[in-house]
């Protein structure tokens, strides 16, 4: 026995270990192991019970997950190696897995197989015991890699991803030196949780939600509070005007104590960025480093403020420190009830107010880390990709103008962003010929990447061809996917009367569904350069 616990220990050697942190496995039924290995492995029963009819996710938490979380969980993994200590390198591997987003269980394990496999081998994939999952390890590398597909109920989408474990964790070992293989060294190793980068149906490394964190308690120090900064608005009047608008913001600082009233300028929309995305406000009055983003289109509040703290230990803690904070903070506004374009006021809700939130230090002088410029709780990304098989045009007006041209007004709203655009009075030609669409009365929508229009008009009816593409970014900020939706409509006379000049729809008819033919994506769009920024919402 004393031998046996030498021996062990000194098996420990470079190769053996190599081997136990990379090899993986789960033993319900240990075949060709000694008695005492099995019962050991045999006990370790960790995985969730496959009969459990509570764990498959329901197919909108499926088709969620596998956009948003694509992954495998690993439970009772472990590694059997023959003659390690002496330079062998033949094992098996085992273990279980579940697909997180189908909560579909499959059993992974291979036997007598190279530990370290070189050359040709590299290309070996073994297959667990369900359709299109596979596996292989990597010695050198000390990786396990996983590779395989599954479907979403209720949806035509295939998804297909991989993902790498990398460096095992060993929990333990038992050696067996009399088996028909020779010495036989079992290893016992911690679950795991693989992430995987999706193939299929498109190329997409999701990235998990970058939320602020949130100290339990405060620090007694300003130099401790100001890493983990944290604002209260305890006041926010807002007051829109024709053209413009104002706010006034009552903030307090919990890094440095100090509460300010910040009072904007007048803000003119006409010179408001025409890429969708809402600029940071100077306060006017008390703290000239205070800066508040307000978008009400949003209901995005940010507060952007530098400070300094006199409590810091000399030349080894900065004095100067600088965050921004955003929060999804929705207005309730008294706005004319007759739809007019009159003045209004909007305050924080009663009970919303104070708001307390938390924020993003600046490290290296970056303000803030890759953010979406749209909704990850609506995705735009699962909606446009799983959703989009119409857009509805709720807005339509052909006209002549005075020159003898045509120009035209459309309004879409497209349920994969859960936007709605409106090209307003842009010129147009009825060739039923595609056309770029042009600016008219005023910008084209900022969200729109690429706009064409094909109008074949006989002054009867109409048929219009639209193709609409736009950016979704909320999967993964750093790279957005660019959609491109074809669509189409036959306006009759049941959807369109043309008199005088003018084509619209009829009396009792609001909105015509165009029919998506054809919807296509392009990942690897890079970090959009346009739209607001949304904290996560």
């Amino acid at each position: 026995m004393a031998q046996t616990k030498q021996r062990c220990q000194a098996g420990w050697s470079k190769m053996l270990l190599q081997v136990l942190i990379l090899g993986i496995a789960a033993l319900n039924r240990v075949h060709a192991l000694p008695t005492s290995a099995s019962q050991l492995v045999e006990a370790r029963q960790y995985y969730p019970d496959p009969d459990d009819p509570s764990l498959p996710p329901s197919p909108e938490d499926c088709l969620r997950l596998s956009f948003s979380e694509p992954a495998w969980s690993i439970y009772d993994p472990a590694l059997l190696s023959v003659n390690a200590s002496d330079g062998g390198t033949q094992g098996d591997i085992r273990f279980y897995t579940r697909n997180v987003a189908t909560g579909q269980h499959a059993d992974c394990r291979v036997t007598n197989i190279e530990l370290n496999p070189k050359g040709a081998q590299l290309e070996t994939w073994y297959n667990c015991n369900i359709t299109d999952l596979q596996f292989q390890f990597l010695l050198d590398d000390f990786q396990v890699r996983l590779r395989g597909g599954w479907k979403c109920a209720n949806s035509d989408l295939k998804f297909h991803g991989h993902g790498v474990w990398e460096e095992p964790t060993v929990q333990g070992c038992l050696e067996e030196w009399n088996t028909p293989r020779g010495q036989e060294t079992l290893c016992i190793m911690g679950g795991s949780y693989v992430a995987a980068s999706l193939t299929s149906p498109m190329e997409l490394q999701p990235q998990w939600p970058l939320l602020p964190y949130t100290p339990f308690e405060r620090a007694w120090r300003c130099v401790d509070r100001s890493w983990d900064p944290e604002f209260t608005v305890h006041n926010l009047a807002y007051q829109q005007h024709v053209g413009s608008y104002e706010f006034t913001l009552d903030v307090e600082n919990h890094s440095n104590g100090q509460r300010t009233v910040c009072k904007s300028e007048k803000v003119d929309e006409s010179k408001l960025p025409i890429d969708g995305s809402t600029p940071w406000v100077k306060c006017s009055a008390g703290n000239a480093s205070l800066e508040i983003l307000l978008d009400t289109t949003y209901d995005i509040l940010g507060i952007r403020q530098e400070w300094k703290c006199t409590d810091n230990v000399k030349e080894i803690e900065p004095e100067d420190y600088r965050a921004t904070g955003l929060i999804e903070a929705r207005l309730e506004c008294d706005k004319p009830a007759d739809g007019s374009q009159g003045d209004y006021y909007c305050t924080l809700p009663v009970g919303s107010s104070p708001l307390t939130f938390t924020g993003y230090p600046a490290v290296d002088k970056a303000v803030l880390p890759p953010f979406p410029h749209t909704f990850y709780n609506r995705s735009c990304t699962i909606n446009s990709i799983s959703n989009t098989h119409s857009l509805t045009l709720n807005e339509y007006r052909i006209e002549t103008t005075e020159n003898g041209k045509l120009a035209a007004t459309f309004g879409f709203y497209n349920p994969g962003p859960g936007e709605t655009w409106k090209l307003s009075k842009i010129p147009v030609l009825g060739d039923g010929n595609w056309h770029d669409c042009i600016r008219g009365q005023e910008e084209l929508p900022w969200q729109l990447a690429r706009c064409r229009y094909a109008l074949d008009s006989d002054g009867q009816s109409q048929g219009i061809r639209f193709e609409l593409a736009w950016y979704c970014d909320d999967r993964d900020p750093s790279n957005a996917i660019l959609f491109e939706a074809h669509v189409q409509a036959d306006l009759t006379q049941n959807s369109s009367v043309c008199a005088d000049g003018v084509c619209q729809f009829p009396p009792g008819v609001t909105e015509v569904a165009l029919q998506v033919t054809n919807l296509r994506w392009e990942t690897g769009h890079g970090v959009m350069q346009k739209g607001p920024t949304l904290p996560w919402v």
